[in-house]
């Protein structure tokens, strides 16, 4: 990261901080990104500019989660990342421990392997795009179709 870029993180972490005390709320910088995203419609308007920023927003969380760290290592349990922290070896051991949980709970060895995947050109989703727009521009509409089809796939089952 470059001098100008820390000093852009810097700017944009105190700007968030000032917006969130305003506000009158005490909220993450992931959670805020997140109702930006799901309360204002102008996002949609925006396109694959939405990607570039969520992209930027994500990394800086992380980049700040790992500084966080960095300058605390007293709080880093035998030097590893703790499970909050996305890709850490404690994340992913906790992942296959809420699976097994998953398989003990229907009794058993799994019988069947399912995968669901998104489809862009599904009906809800091509419907729901502003005109000239496309699946890829609309990520957040596509994933919020994706999660509906999922939860009534998985009561029917």
């Amino acid at each position: 990261m470059t001098q100008r870029q820390h000093q852009l993180d810097r700017c944009a972490t105190l700007i968030h901080a000032i917006v969130l005390l305003l506000q009158g709320t005490r909220m993450t910088r992931r959670r805020w990104v997140r109702s930006l995203l799901l309360q204002n419609k102008r996002f949609g308007a925006l396109g694959s500019l939405v990607n570039e920023f969520l992209v930027d927003a994500m990394s800086v969380d992380r980049d700040e989660s790992l500084r966080y760290f960095y300058k605390n290592p007293s709080l880093l349990g035998g030097g590893r990342l703790p499970a909050g922290i996305r890709g850490s070896i404690a994340q992913r051991r906790e992942r296959v421990r809420q699976q097994l949980a998953v398989l003990r709970r229907f009794n058993g060895k799994p019988s069947y392997f399912i995968t669901f995947t998104c489809n862009r050109l599904w009906e809800e989703i091509i419907q729901s795009l502003l005109p000239g727009q496309t699946a890829y521009d609309a990520p957040l509409l596509a994933c919020r179709i994706f999660y509906l089809k999922l939860k009534v796939m998985s009561c029917k089952a």
